[in-house]
């Protein structure tokens, strides 16, 4: 039940805050200054929102239908890129990645904070190394399963850019309430 909570927060925080583009350019984040330009503008393109349920609709897809561990993925899928938030890094996100600003964040909320605590370990390591090369010596399947759901929406997005005749100027933005009947958190 908790886990649930958790994801309603979530799917909150991103239908509110969620409108910004999906890549940040700022300092050290690893992810925007690995970009080119032509890469940057057409993942920008794409709203927070969007591409965290694209990750999440994509990490479903590397799991076996209600597996146990579906929230935790979800959690995990839904949070990683929670430290994009303007109004949340903006005073501190120079300073680091924004990994480590969405574990924060997701540390914020209470229901998470009563998960077990190997799950919030599982998931908050999943989110700080989704950008990361495998450690060989400790997988984390979890972290593999976001990284490869990241990769696959990032793909999909650029796809789509590709795709669409009249490039949008503003970020394109989905709510959750736009998304299919199975993502409902009511369904999980």
């Amino acid at each position: 039940v908790n886990q649930k909570k958790v994801l309603e927060t979530i799917l909150r925080l991103l239908d509110e805050q969620g409108e910004c583009p999906s890549v940040v350019k700022i300092a050290k984040d690893m992810e925007g200054n690995s970009l080119g330009a032509r890469a940057f503008e057409i993942l920008a393109s794409f709203s927070l929102r969007d591409h965290s349920l694209r990750v999440a609709q994509e990490a479903l897809k590397l799991i076996k239908p209600n597996a146990p561990t579906t929230l935790k993925i979800m959690i995990a899928a839904l949070a990683h890129d929670l430290g994009k938030i303007p109004a949340l890094h903006e005073q501190y996100y120079s300073t680091g990645d924004h990994p480590l600003f969405s574990v924060s964040e997701l540390e914020k909320i209470e229901t998470f904070t009563h998960l077990p605590e190997k799950t919030r370990l599982d998931i908050k390591q999943a989110i700080l190394n989704h950008h990361k090369q495998e450690d060989k010596n400790n997988p984390n399947w979890l972290g593999q399963i976001i990284k490869q759901a990241d990769q696959s929406a990032r793909q999909i997005e650029t796809n789509l850019f590709n795709k669409t005749p009249d490039r949008p100027k503003e970020p394109q933005t989905t709510t959750t309430q736009q998304m299919p009947a199975w993502f409902s958190t009511e369904n999980l």
